[in-house]
């Protein structure tokens, strides 16, 4: 039996850890990227990126309803997704352990600047078709 401020506390540092495990990921690539050969030369890699929308539960402050409980809010946040994966000769996706997930609720901006850092981390520069695309919705 856990209580909620158990969970609550466990799930945050779970979550930070995940974040700081990322940005150590990242920088190991970018450090990388400046010393070592691609392990990407004359393959192709299929960039794509795609956004959604999503509520998230906000709580707010103050007094309870009379149901007990606390009242909240539902903005709106749109999450972001990068996928990164390797392509044959035929278009067919290559081996399972050759796929890159990526997310986050950062702007377009922030995503592109996260995709950039990526595909340096990747090699890009010794990728031989880069195929990017893009889904749209809505």
């Amino acid at each position: 039996d856990l209580n909620i401020k158990t969970v609550r506390s466990l799930t945050w540092k779970f979550g930070w850890q995940g974040i700081e495990a990322h940005l150590n990921q990242l920088g190991e690539w970018l450090a990388k990227a400046a010393t070592d050969d691609s392990p990407f030369a004359g393959k192709r890699v299929v960039v794509r990126i795609d956004g959604g929308r999503l509520r998230l539960k906000v709580p707010k402050r103050g007094r309870r309803k009379k149901n007990g409980r606390h009242p909240f809010h539902t903005d709106w946040y749109e999450p972001r997704v990068i996928c990164i994966y390797l392509i044959d000769e035929k278009g067919k996706k290559a081996e399972v352990e050759s796929c890159w997930y990526d997310a986050s609720f950062s702007d377009a901006d922030e995503s592109f600047e996260l995709l950039y850092t990526h595909l340096k981390g990747l090699f890009y520069e010794h990728i031989k078709r880069p195929v990017v695309g893009m889904s749209l919705s809505g």
